[in-house]
C-alpha cells in the first residue's frame, strides 16, 4: 500500500466529512426546473462541493485498491439487475426524465458513500466521531450567530453555502416568543428543520459511540450544539430526539427484541401513511387547521391522488413538485412548490408500490440493533418533513453514519 496515496485519501476524507453541512453548489436550470415560470431548487440538477470531494476520494481509492473495490461490488451483484430494470421503468414513466435520472444518480452516490465508509473507515484509521463533533460545533456557531445578528453572518461563509437573508426576508422561518419575532437558526442549511435533523442524527451517533469526555472542551462543544438545536425551534425534531432517548433508556432496561424494534419502525411508517388518508375524508377539518398544518395535509392529499393514479411505478423519482399542477383541482389551502412533508408518501408517490415495498423489505431485513436509534429518529422526523429524501447534507450524513456503524 502506497503511504503517500493513503495520506492523500485520509486528508480528502477528513475534509469531506467536515464539510458535509455545506451546501455550496452549481445548479443547472433545465426547462423542467421551472413550474409556472418559477424556478424550483428541487428540480434543478446540482453539483455540490462534497460531490467533487467524494469523486476525488474514490479516484484515490481506486489508484490504490481497484481490485478490492470491484470485488466488494460483486457482493451486491444479485441486486443490480432487478434494481436497474426498476430504475429504467421509473425513468420511462417520468414526465421529466432528466430530473428522475439525476435523482437516481444521487441515490447511487449515497449508496457508494455507504459502501466506502463501511469498507474504508477503519482501514485508513478515520475518527469519524471526532470530525463530526468538530464540524457540528463550527456550523452550530454559525446558526447561533445568525439568531443573535438577526440575519446572515456573511463574508467567507458564503463559500460554505450560507444564503443571504435577514429577519425581514419574505418566507424566512421565524419563531415567536412573548410576541417578539426571532430568526430561527439556519446555519448553512436551506431550512432550520433540515439543520435540526442533521444535528439530531449527529448527536445520536456521538452518543452511541460514547464520544464524550468530561472536560471543558467537550462540555462547551455539546453546549453549543444543543443551543443551536434549540434555536432551530424545530419542535418535532427536538421531540423526536427526546422520544429516541426515552426508547434507548427503556431498551437498556427491558432488552427489547429485534422483532419488537422492527415492528415499531413499521408502525411509524404505517401511521404516517394512514393519517393523511383519514384526513382526506374530512376536508372541512383540514380547512380549519392552522395554515402551515393545512398546507402539509393538502400536499399529503395530493400525494395520495398521485399514488392512486400511478400506483405501481409512481410519477418518477424527484418529480413530485413537477406534477403538482395536475392535481390542484379541489385541494384546499395554498399551493406550495415543495415536496410532501412525509418521506414515505413522497417515496410512494414517486416510485410506486414497488419502490415502497423494496424500502420496507430493506428496513426489515437489514436494520440491525446498532442502527435502531438513528433509524427511529429519521423515520419520526421523516413523518412530518421531507429533508431526508430531498436534501444533500442530510442524505450524505445518513449514508456516512450507516456505513461507519
Amino acid at each position: 500500500m502506497n503511504l503517500k496515496w493513503l495520506s492523500v485519501e485520509r486528508y480528502l476524507v477528513n475534509l469531506f466529512v467536515f464539510l458535509i453541512p455545506t451546501q455550496l453548489a452549481l445548479h443547472f436550470w433545465l426547462p423542467g426546473s421551472f413550474v409556472f415560470g418559477i424556478r424550483v431548487d428541487y428540480l434543478a440538477p446540482s453539483i455540490y462541493l462534497t460531490d467533487i470531494l467524494f469523486v476525488l476520494i474514490v479516484a484515490v481509492w481506486m489508484v490504490q485498491e481497484r481490485s478490492m473495490l470491484l470485488r466488494n461490488l460483486e457482493t451486491y451483484k444479485k441486486y443490480i439487475v432487478p434494481a436497474a430494470v426498476f430504475i429504467a421503468l421509473n425513468i420511462f414513466v417520468s414526465a421529466n426524465w432528466p430530473i428522475t435520472l439525476f435523482r437516481w444518480v444521487r441515490l447511487a452516490e449515497f449508496f457508494f458513500i455507504f459502501c466506502y465508509f463501511k469498507l474504508r473507515a477503519k482501514k485508513i484509521n478515520l475518527n469519524v466521531a471526532k470530525i463530526i463533533f468538530c464540524s457540528l460545533i463550527l456550523f452550530s456557531l454559525i446558526g447561533v450567530s445568525q439568531v443573535v445578528l438577526g440575519g446572515t453572518v456573511g463574508g467567507l461563509l458564503y463559500y460554505l453555502g450560507e444564503r443571504n437573508f435577514n429577519i425581514s426576508t419574505p418566507g424566512i422561518a421565524l419563531a415567536q416568543i412573548n410576541g417578539a419575532q426571532f430568526l430561527r437558526a439556519y446555519s448553512t442549511f436551506s431550512h432550520p428543520n433540515s439543520f435540526a435533523g442533521y444535528a439530531g442524527v449527529a448527536i445520536i451517533y456521538l452518543f452511541i459511540n460514547n464520544f464524550f469526555a468530561r472536560n471543558m472542551w467537550h462540555l462547551l462543544g455539546y453546549g453549543i450544539i444543543l443551543l443551536s438545536l434549540v434555536l432551530t425551534n424545530s419542535v418535532w425534531a427536538i421531540l423526536s430526539l427526546t422520544i429516541v432517548a426515552f426508547l434507548i433508556l427503556i431498551r437498556k432496561k427491558a432488552n427489547w427484541s429485534a422483532y419488537g424494534m422492527k415492528s415499531l419502525i413499521l408502525l411509524i411508517i404505517a401511521l404516517s401513511i394512514i393519517t393523511p388518508l383519514v384526513a382526506s375524508k374530512y376536508p372541512g377539518v383540514v380547512t380549519a387547521l392552522a395554515s402551515t398544518v393545512g398546507e402539509r395535509v393538502g400536499l399529503s392529499i395530493i400525494a395520495l391522488k398521485m399514488i392512486g393514479e400511478n400506483f405501481f411505478l409512481g410519477v418518477g423519482l424527484g418529480n413530485f413538485i413537477g406534477v403538482i399542477p395536475n392535481y390542484l383541482s379541489g385541494v384546499s389551502g395554498p399551493w406550495l412548490l415543495q415536496p410532501v412533508h412525509n418521506i414515505y408518501l413522497l417515496f410512494f408517490s414517486e416510485t410506486g408500490i414497488i419502490g415502497l415495498v423494496a424500502l420496507l423489505n430493506l428496513l426489515w431485513r437489514k436494520a440491525a440493533p446498532k442502527f435502531y436509534a438513528i433509524i427511529v429518529f429519521v423515520l419520526l422526523t421523516g413523518a412530518l418533513d421531507h429533508y431526508w429524501a430531498t436534501l444533500q447534507q442530510n442524505g450524505l450524513l445518513l449514508a456516512l453514519i450507516l456505513g461507519v456503524l
